[in-house]
């Protein structure tokens, strides 16, 4: 069917976003000039037994580290400011929800990931989506289809090849290797990816593509970090850099192909979450989580930094900003009764809790701005069958 045709003007719509260069200011914080990438700004990785829990100043260099400001820091975790755009109450029910849940304890969650390997990408807001949406994806299949194949890994670096939004005739910037937006790799895999295709952009409509089709490289076309400043128009939006494959080596006359009808997932909604408005509340946070899974969340990821286990609680003298985003999964107790927040996060199971945290209720301005997306078709990976499951 001929689609829609759309003027091709170019409107950066700051949505909620984080980047992590360093041009947009953190609320509150002071920035004397522009950062841009560089080899003394990268984290330098370094080997450490598996059984000891990672902290993640152990990657950056100490007497640098103290030195940095904390823009500095925002550019090396990925984000900057957020304004909440939407409201979202949640499901309805007088259903009483349970003291604790936790789905990857029900077997419902996908492997962790890994947002600084192959090298540094301040692509958290697209990680922790992606994240989420597996989640709820394996979730519907599990309990809704009774389907335990295998599960389904979603692409970011599709997320980061073709991240510009088409809405009401102009584009926004979901965002970059530089930062993002919390909302935004919703509203690209929505608008842009599950919507109705757009004649003059013939990768619309056609889904999120799984990551074995596109892996990450840790690359946005405005990176020229490591290897991306080799990778060129690799990281451009074009049928191949959405999802291909390749027959052999180059040597041998071989070549890599875009795949015009790949595997894919889509979305038919999404919304935010922001658990300070009286309407919503913890409450509404809470009924997400249980009722339809997952979230993505923006935080203050700098009580991280030396996070190696046990409960982050709120620390009343803290000024909190937003400089990262996570996945949050469940909530739970500890032995005095406090409620906290599990959360993923996207840098390996080096880290952490095996790249888990729990922080309290209130602690790092959790829960102040949630996105979420709902998951309605994938292509089934069971090898019995090529065809298309759904939601509903």
């Amino acid at each position: 069917a001929m689609g829609v045709m759309r003027p091709r003007r170019l409107l950066l719509l700051l949505l909620s976003a984080i980047p992590a260069t360093g041009r947009w200011q953190t609320a509150g914080a002071k920035q004397e000039k522009e950062l841009s990438p560089s080899a003394d700004d990268t984290l330098q990785i370094v080997f450490k037994p598996a059984e000891k829990p990672g902290r993640m100043s152990e990657l950056w260099d100490a007497e640098r580290r103290s030195k940095a400001t904390f823009e500095s820091q925002s550019y090396r975790v990925g984000t900057a400011p957020y304004e909440n755009v939407n409201l979202y109450i949640g499901p309805d029910g007088d259903a009483k929800l349970p003291s604790g849940y936790n789905p990857c304890e029900l077997g419902l969650c996908t492997p962790s990931l890994n947002q600084h390997i192959p090298q540094y990408c301040g692509s958290c807001w697209a990680h922790a989506a992606v994240s989420s949406l597996q989640d709820r994806i394996k979730r519907i299949r599990v309990q809704d289809n009774k389907d335990t194949g295998i599960d389904i890994t979603l692409s970011v670096q599709h997320i980061l090849n073709c991240p510009l939004v088409w809405a009401n005739d102009d584009q926004s910037l979901a965002g970059s290797c530089g930062g993002g937006s919390v909302e935004g790799p919703y509203a690209l895999i929505k608008i842009r990816y599950s919507g109705e295709s757009v004649e003059d952009d013939p990768l619309s409509g056609k889904g999120l593509a799984y990551a074995t089709e596109n892996p990450y490289l840790a690359c946005s076309s405005d990176s020229n970090e490591g290897l991306c400043a080799f990778l060129g128009e690799s990281l451009t939006c074009s049928a191949i850099n959405v999802a291909k494959n390749c027959n052999t080596f180059a040597e041998y006359g071989g070549t890599c192909q875009a795949i015009p009808d790949y595997p894919n997932a889509k979305i038919d909604e999404y919304g935010t979450i922001n658990t300070t408005i009286p309407e919503q509340g913890v409450e509404a946070l809470k009924r997400e989580l249980y009722h339809r899974g997952p979230v993505s969340c923006g935080i203050d990821a700098r009580p991280l930094v030396n996070y190696t286990g046990g409960v982050l609680y709120a620390d009343k003298n803290a000024e909190y900003e937003f400089d990262h985003v996570v996945e949050v999964v469940g909530w739970g107790k500890d032995a005095h009764g406090k409620e906290y927040w599990i959360s993923r996060n996207s840098w390996g199971e080096y880290w952490g809790e095996r790249g888990f945290f729990k922080s309290e209720f209130g602690a790092l301005r959790l829960g102040e701005q949630c996105a979420w997306g709902t998951y309605v078709s994938s292509t089934t990976t069971s090898p019995s069958s090529s065809s298309s499951s759904s939601s509903s």
